[in-house]
């Protein structure tokens, strides 16, 4: 299999370090793409995924330091999932390369998705009837 793109081998496996036999699953060569571009999985709650939309805007926070040296990062949604995957939804944010800083796989984020946009007053009027009548939606 030829590759698209350049990239770099991470883990290559060898038999002269483990034994010969290889099991199901083993992990035998990790390459990484010399053109970065980051993405994040994010869960997101089935009550939610009937407004979650590819193209809609993503506010995202590092559970780490550099959220607080960096700010948020931003991104789009490139994909949503249209099934479950060990029971939960799941969509793909591709990160703006202005806000890319020296981010690591297995990161933990957490954030916002917009969905919706309003004025300010309406937010207000919207939760001020919410604490009134919690019925109302």
């Amino acid at each position: 299999m030829i590759a698209q793109f350049p990239g770099i081998v991470n883990f290559l496996f060898s038999t002269s370090k483990w034994t010969n036999v290889v099991s199901k699953g083993d992990l035998l060569a990790s390459i990484a793409p010399q053109a970065i571009s980051y993405y994040a999985k994010v869960i997101v709650p089935e009550k939610d995924m009937p407004y979650v939309k590819a193209g809609l805007r993503a506010q995202l926070k590092l559970d780490a330091y550099h959220n607080y040296e960096n700010g948020l990062i931003k991104g789009r949604i490139s994909y949503v999932a249209e099934r479950k995957e060990n029971d939960k939804f799941y969509a793909l944010v591709n990160l703006d390369e202005t806000n890319l800083f020296k981010l690591k796989p297995g990161y933990t984020l957490y954030g916002e998705i917009v969905v919706q946009s309003m004025p300010l007053y309406r937010y207000f009027i919207k939760k001020l009837f919410r604490k009134l009548d919690p019925s109302y939606v």
